[in-house]
C-alpha cells in the first residue's frame, strides 16, 4: 500500500498533461500512486495516460464516461490505495516536494488538515504570484483558523490540502457530481470539520496556471444559488470573532451574484429575474449573512434596506442611485 494516492482527473488537457505528470514523477518522495483519470477526454490525453502507465507501475490509468471533474475526482477515490490523499488537475503541476512537504505535515499533526501555499499566473505567459504572501522557501508549518486560510485565498481548491483516505470513506465524502461550481470548495470545508485545525505550508507547492476555459470563467444564471451554499458549508468553521468580517465579505458577493442575474445573457423574462432574486433574498442564508453583516464598507442608508430583505426596493434603490451619480 503506498502512502499518498495522487489524482489527476483529465480533459482535454493534451497540451499540458505530459508536464503535469513529470512533475509528480519528479517527487523527492516516492512512495505514492499516480491516478490518472481519463474523463472520456476527446483529444489524446487517454493515449499519453496510458503510454505513461507502460514506463511506470506506480501510475493506474482510469479510462471513463465524460461525466465532469467531480465524476473524475469521485472514480479516482474509488481507485485509491493510499494512506493520503492528493489532488493535482491535468492542466496544472507542483514542485518536487509536493508529496514530501505535505505527506510530512500530515504525519505531524494528524488530525489537522494540511494546507500549503501555491504559485498562481494571473494570465497565460505573465508573472508567476504567490497565493498568500506568508511564505517560506524550505520546510515549515504553521497552525492556522478556516477563515485565515480562506482570507489568504487557499480555503477552496482540494488541489493544495492533503486528505486522510480512510476519513473520507469513513465519513462518505464525495465531490457532488450536480455542482457546476463550488463543489471543490465544499468538499474541502466538508472535510475541515471533522478536523481539528488547519496545519499551513508557506511553502508554494501547487502550480495553478491560467486556463482560459476555466469553469469559473463561466456565466452561471443561478449563481446566487451556488454563492448561498458555499456561504452556508463553510458558516460551521467560521467562528464567533470571525463572523461580521465573513458576514461582510459576503453580502458584497450576493449583492454581486444579484446584479448577475439580471446580465442579458440570462434569458427568463425581467419579472422572472425580479422574483428569483427576491426569492434569494428571503432565504435563511442571506438573512444570516446580512444580519451579521457590521455594513462597515457600505452607506447606513443601503445597510437598511438590504435588511429589508425585499428586491424590488433594493433595485428601485439601486437605480434611484444610478441616476443620481449620472446627474
Amino acid at each position: 500500500m503506498p502512502k499518498i494516492s495522487i489524482i489527476v482527473p483529465v480533459y482535454n488537457v493534451e497540451k499540458y498533461l505530459s508536464r503535469c505528470i513529470e512533475s509528480i514523477l519528479a517527487q523527492t518522495f516516492t512512495d505514492f500512486e499516480l491516478i490518472l483519470v481519463d474523463d472520456g477526454s476527446p483529444d489524446s490525453c487517454g493515449k499519453i495516460c496510458d503510454e505513461y502507465a507502460e514506463k511506470d507501475s506506480r501510475i493506474k490509468v482510469v479510462h471513463k464516461k465524460n461525466g465532469g471533474v467531480s465524476s473524475a475526482r469521485n472514480a479516482g477515490l474509488e481507485a485509491a490505495s493510499g494512506e493520503l490523499v492528493l489532488f493535482c488537475d491535468g492542466d496544472d503541476y507542483v514542485a518536487e516536494q509536493f508529496c514530501e512537504y505535505m505527506q510530512r505535515a500530515a504525519a505531524e499533526n494528524a488530525e489537522a488538515m494540511v494546507v500549503c501555499n501555491g504559485l498562481k499566473q494571473a494570465k497565460e505567459n505573465l508573472e508567476w504570484r504567490y497565493m498568500a504572501s506568508e511564505v517560506a522557501d524550505t520546510y515549515l508549518t504553521k497552525q492556522k483558523s478556516f477563515y485565515q486560510i480562506h482570507k489568504m485565498l487557499l480555503s477552496g481548491s482540494v488541489c493544495n490540502k492533503a486528505f486522510s483516505l480512510a476519513k473520507i470513506r469513513e465519513n462518505g465524502l464525495t465531490f457532488n457530481e450536480k455542482k457546476p461550481l463550488g463543489e471543490d470548495v465544499a468538499f474541502a470545508a466538508e472535510y475541515c470539520k471533522l478536523c481539528e485545525g488547519i496545519t499551513y505550508i508557506p511553502t508554494p507547492l501547487y502550480r495553478y496556471v491560467y486556463n482560459g476555459g476555466s469553469a469559473i470563467r463561466k456565466y452561471y444564471p443561478n449563481l446566487a444559488e451556488l454563492y448561498l451554499s458555499i456561504f452556508k458549508v463553510r458558516l460551521p468553521l467560521i467562528k464567533d470573532e470571525e463572523l461580521s468580517d465573513y458576514c461582510d465579505e459576503y453580502l458584497y458577493l450576493f449583492v454581486q451574484t444579484l446584479e448577475n442575474t439580471m446580465d442579458k445573457r440570462n434569458k427568463i423574462s425581467f419579472w422572472q429575474k425580479m422574483r428569483y432574486n427576491n426569492k434569494i433574498m428571503h432565504t435563511k442564508e442571506f438573512a444570516h449573512c446580512v444580519d451579521n453583516a457590521s455594513g462597515k464598507d457600505d452607506s447606513p442608508l443601503f445597510i437598511k434596506i438590504v435588511r429589508m430583505k425585499n428586491y424590488y426596493v433594493l433595485w428601485l434603490f439601486q437605480k434611484l442611485n444610478k441616476l443620481l451619480k449620472k446627474a
